[in-house]
């Protein structure tokens, strides 16, 4: 069995599984829009006629990419999702998003530094980054022109263990780890 043919067919189980119990499950899509609690998200990657497969978007740039709003005294703030995007997808993104000012970013891919992820982030200048990865993305030195000196907390999950964001209701954004 190929590693694809395996992929897809636990897709289908899980699927199935979620039907057999009345879980509507929906494609989601840039524009879409939902309520989440006292949290709106918004869908803004992938379009809906992104294209997938050979010479197109790979896979990881079909990510899901939402924002999640919340009201605070202050006013709004966000969380920016980003998934497994990378280049092209955050080239899209800049163009349709460039208003987008989350004040926590989870890194594109991992935290992979590639140039488009590092002028992007940079650009959003996040008051806390959450970084999910392994050993060999913690302290990546491509990152050092978004991270600063004594910037936004940044909380790697290699080195950090589970890591939080909070939005407070004045406003304020907390964050921490389960290490640190």
């Amino acid at each position: 069995v190929r590693a694809g043919e395996a992929g897809e067919r636990a897709v289908r189980r899980v699927l199935d599984e979620l039907d057999r119990r009345g879980v509507e499950v929906r494609t989601a899509a840039a524009g879409d829009r939902w309520r989440l609690g006292e949290a709106e998200v918004r869908v803004l990657h992938p379009t809906s006629d992104a294209p997938a497969g050979r010479g197109m978007l790979s896979a990881n740039d079909t990510s899901l990419v939402v924002e999640l709003s919340v009201e605070t005294d202050a006013g709004v703030r966000s969380v920016l999702l980003t998934g497994d995007v990378g280049t092209p997808a955050i080239a899209g993104l800049m163009r349709r998003e460039a208003g987008l000012a989350p004040v926590v970013v989870e890194l594109p891919h991992h935290g992979s530094a590639n140039a488009a992820a590092v002028e992007w982030v940079g650009r959003i200048d996040p008051a806390v980054v959450l970084q999910s990865t392994g050993w060999s993305r913690v302290d990546d030195e491509r990152w050092d022109s978004v991270r600063g000196d004594g910037g936004a907390p940044w909380w790697v999950s290699a080195r950090d263990g589970s890591s939080f964001a909070l939005i407070r209701r004045d406003g304020r954004v907390e964050s921490g780890s389960n290490v640190r």
